[in-house]
């Protein structure tokens, strides 16, 4: 993994009750583009928790910044949008940015997030909550700045955890709504999450990516 890469993060709502059969359906079309240059890792969260803004995240990995160029203006991932998630998707919020961390060898939940903040916040305050959620056993968590100034958000990231039941209440995700409160609380201006149970898609498995 490069030792910058891009984040491409994705939340959304369906237009219909995020049922089995049509979030299957837009996880089988994001995991074909694993197959698109540059592309080093694809997983998805669904949301299970009340705090969540959206009820499906997914999200990339791409090698650099030329490579987030081509996943954008790849034809498969043009035929992706078109096709399979703009007819079935009424909100959706996206976030490029900069990553210095490879995800995990395997996770089964996680918090997948974006916030933009109050002018006079600093980049140190901003990079706060992933310095903190970082530190904690068990914990992985990629995340970084915006990269370019033209997005809503000027921060996204994910924390990652082993265990199934770490998005609900008595566990990792208490950590999570903490350190947000204690660190992005008092400057966020608008956010997105989507936290729940999660996993790897695609072809390319975590932690072969090299």
């Amino acid at each position: 993994m490069a030792q910058t890469s891009i984040l491409h993060l994705v939340l959304l709502n369906l237009k219909s009750a995020p049922g089995e059969a049509p979030v299957d359906d837009l996880l089988a079309a994001f995991g074909r583009l694993a197959e698109i240059d540059g592309v080093l890792h694809l997983g998805a969260a669904r949301a299970a928790s009340d705090d969540s803004t959206h009820s499906l995240a997914m999200f990339a990995v791409l090698r650099d910044s030329a490579a987030l160029e081509e996943f954008g203006t790849h034809p498969r991932h043009i035929e992706y949008l078109q096709s399979a998630v703009l007819p079935r998707v009424s909100d959706l919020v996206t976030a490029d940015v900069l990553v210095a961390e490879a995800p995990p060898p395997s996770y089964r939940a996680a918090a997948c997030f974006c916030a933009s903040f109050r002018p006079t916040t600093f980049d140190w305050q901003v990079r706060s909550l992933f310095d903190a959620a970082a530190r904690a056993p068990g914990n992985a968590t990629i995340g970084g700045i915006a990269a370019d100034g033209r997005q809503r958000f000027r921060a996204a990231g994910l924390d990652l955890w082993p265990d199934q039941d770490d998005w609900s209440p008595g566990h990792r995700s208490d950590r999570f709504r903490r350190l947000w409160d204690d660190c992005w609380g008092p400057a966020a201006t608008d956010q997105a999450r989507v936290m729940g149970p999660a996993m790897p898609i695609g072809p390319i498995a975590l932690g072969e990516a090299s």
